[in-house]
């Protein structure tokens, strides 16, 4: 069973990978033309919605939003009573590959650089060989016209896709699939950030030994993107700490 609770203003359900796995055969097994969408937060989207109004809406539109981050875990634990288990964007996509060998599911990724996307894709055949991966698009950086996305689009609904892992960073990616949501035939949108930078061999991940003492942000500011995470990692994280501890507080 899949639980909420109320975290900074953004409605997080606590679960485990299984809780995740049965929810998702429901709704496919209740399918019908409008995606769902599986949001996936850490501090960063929190503190960005928490400023940005429409980011709110997205995720409170979400089917799931699930928590990626020891704060998050450690809230729902022990003040809000809720079961749950820290779920992030490379570990759930894995995880869903792996399941969805048995089971059928088709896998569409959007988002990433070319020789990245190539890469990943190269490396998951070795880790899910038989996941059926049915397709695979690096769109430009640049905002695509209205007929571009819908010639994206189109080849989504084409290949029947059952999961579309979307890794444009945050916001774009969720403003992407909340506006694309009724548009890729029922399909699960999955926001998975640098999902694809990790897997493509672009960045590499902390050690799990960092990973689990919830310092993997540190890691990630010290390294390749430094330059382009350093203000997120700095100024949205201080603002998350003091929120989360007036939250502790009651204020």
């Amino acid at each position: 069973m899949v639980q909420s609770t109320r975290f900074l203003d953004i409605e997080v359900q606590g679960a485990t990978m299984s809780n995740v796995v049965i929810e998702i055969e429901r709704w496919l097994g209740e399918r019908n033309d409008v995606g769902r969408h599986i949001a996936v937060v850490n501090s960063y989207c929190v503190s960005l919605a928490r400023e940005l109004p429409e980011l709110r809406a997205v995720y409170d539109a979400a089917d799931l939003v699930l928590p990626d981050g020891k704060p998050f875990v450690f809230w729902m634990r022990h003040v809000g009573g809720v079961a749950t288990d820290r779920i992030c964007g490379p570990e759930l996509m894995l995880h869903l590959l792996e399941v969805g060998q048995e089971l059928g599911w088709r896998h569409y990724f959007y988002g990433g650089a070319p020789a990245v996307l190539a890469e990943m894709i190269t490396r998951l055949k070795s880790l899910a060989p038989h996941a059926l991966v049915v397709g695979a698009v690096s769109p430009p950086f640049r905002d695509l016209t209205p007929e571009e996305e819908e010639a994206e689009l189109e080849k989504i609904r084409a290949a029947e896709a059952d999961f579309l892992f979307v890794g444009l960073g945050t916001p774009k990616q969720d403003f992407w699939i909340a506006r694309n949501r009724p548009r890729v035939g029922g399909a699960v949108l999955i926001g998975v950030g640098a999902t694809f930078d990790f897997l493509g061999g672009r960045v590499k991940r902390a050690p799990k030994m960092v990973q689990r003492a919830g310092l993997e942000w540190v890691w990630r500011m010290l390294g390749r993107d430094r330059g382009r995470l350093l203000r997120r990692y700095t100024l949205y994280n201080w603002r998350f700490l003091r929120d989360f501890f007036r939250q502790g507080l009651g204020l």
